[in-house]
């Protein structure tokens, strides 16, 4: 009963947004073709409204921490620890900033969401592809990082579903050696509760998302690759507060909420 009534309550909450979400995909498809940069921003801007509207009527609570450690001139690449299917909503919803995410392609072809990536400038990468053709888009994602337009990597690569990272892959870590730029370490707390417990069942949590101190890949170089996996790993995890605790209703969430 729990569960048929947690579907209900997401099914009506998506479709007041439906008429929102119609108009802002017509227009990005549009305009796509003859602005590919200015739509990255306006599709920021149109995927941040339908995320936080979602996550206000869930009753998610989230906030941000440490935004001051972000580039001013966003030459970097952002990594952040995969917990639940809706982290794309929560870092698009709350970072607020375009990003290109290296993503699987099958996930173009999710309902809403999928179009929402591709109009963000996003890269689809096909877990077949010969090495040459991966080769070619990290070399596409290193130049747009390099033309301020940086780049967003899950680098656990699957989510862990829980409050515990699984090991980043090491392969995730060439985009930054090979665009030379800093890394961001992004912790995700919380956002496994959105969706943890009862099959189908989507309830209010506490998030927070920190923002940490960018780690200078041009130090490590390819040689060092496994060092800078292990450094971004431990500084995403250095990251995770009281809201990623299972139980943590009586730790004080005292920041303001956004």
């Amino acid at each position: 009963m729990l569960s048929l009534f947690s579907k209900l309550r997401v099914f009506f909450i998506a479709l007041l947004a439906v008429p929102f979400i119609i108009v802002a995909q017509i227009i990005q498809s549009l305009l796509i073709l003859i602005m590919p940069k200015a739509i990255r921003v306006l599709s920021q801007k149109t995927l941040m409204l339908v995320s936080r509207y979602f996550f206000f009527m869930l009753g998610v609570k989230v906030k941000l921490v440490g935004t001051e450690n972000i580039p001013t001139d966003n030459k970097c690449v952002y990594m952040v620890n995969h917990q639940s299917i809706m982290d794309i909503l929560l870092i698009y919803g709350y970072l607020n900033r375009p990003m290109g995410m290296l993503a699987k392609k099958e996930l173009v072809w999710t309902p809403v969401i999928g179009l929402w990536i591709w109009h963000l400038g996003s890269y689809f990468l096909d877990r077949k592809a010969k090495p040459d053709e991966v080769k070619a888009l990290f070399a596409k994602v290193a130049k747009n990082v390099n033309e301020g337009f940086p780049a967003l990597i899950y680098p656990e690569g699957t989510r862990s579903k829980g409050p515990k990272n699984t090991d980043f892959k090491s392969g995730s870590i060439r985009l930054a050696i090979m665009s030379e730029a800093p890394i961001v370490p992004i912790t995700l707390n919380g956002s496994w509760k959105i969706m943890h417990g009862q099959k189908g069942v989507i309830k209010g949590a506490k998030v927070a998302i920190v923002v940490g101190k960018a780690i200078d890949s041009k130090l490590y170089g390819k040689a060092k690759q496994k060092e800078l996996t292990e450094a971004v790993q431990q500084a995403v995890e250095s990251g995770f507060t009281g809201e990623n605790e299972p139980d943590s209703k009586n730790i004080p969430f005292e920041a303001k909420y956004s």
